[in-house]
């Protein structure tokens, strides 16, 4: 399934994977040099990150069952680790630098499967 992810109504990622399996939750994007063949990655089930094993820096939104933002990181370096954001049920990851840095706790982000 492909999904796409749109804020404030414009899309911020046109090709997104979810991570809702273990190991697909586990491995996440480390070791990977760049997302390739998708823009974007909502890890479900999710209330911390850690950025080990990556390459890049990464936009980080902690979101809750409804898609409200609970938490923004932005540009969020290699070898970093985020407290728990209790309330955050999904997390969403992005290439760093494309999420906007003015978003606000409670905003909400929509979702759509484009498959």
């Amino acid at each position: 399934m492909r999904y796409k992810v749109q804020f404030r109504g414009s899309e911020i990622a046109q090709n997104v994977k979810i991570a809702d399996k273990f190991m697909t939750r586990f491995i996440g994007l480390m070791f990977k040099k760049k997302m390739e063949g998708y823009d974007g990655l909502i890890i479900k089930t999710c209330n911390s990150v850690h950025t080990c094993f990556m390459y890049y820096k990464i936009d980080v939104i902690f979101l809750d069952s409804e898609f409200k933002i609970i938490k923004v990181l932005t540009n969020m370096s290699p070898w970093r680790m985020t407290l728990p954001y209790f309330g955050a049920t999904q997390v969403l990851e992005l290439p760093g630098g494309q999420f906007p840095p003015d978003a606000t706790k409670g905003e909400k982000l929509e979702v759509v499967c484009i498959n």
